[in-house]
């Protein structure tokens, strides 16, 4: 799992309606908006997630 971020948080006007969506037969890989410019994301740390031992007596309460 990585954590990705942007330098500038895309506003409302960074937006504009997808010419290639069709509102009456909508497609799930055809966005409805797409951005104005790219946003160019970046990693910013590599993340570890870590699960606790299962302890055996936790079975029994």
């Amino acid at each position: 799992m990585y954590v990705v971020g942007l330098e500038r948080v895309p506003r409302r006007e960074d937006w504009i309606a997808n010419k290639k969506h069709n509102k009456n037969r909508p497609d799930p890989d055809i966005p409805v908006f797409v951005p104005t410019h790219d946003f160019e994301p970046h990693i910013v740390e590599k993340v570890s997630i870590r699960f606790a031992p299962k302890e055996a007596n936790a079975a029994a309460v």
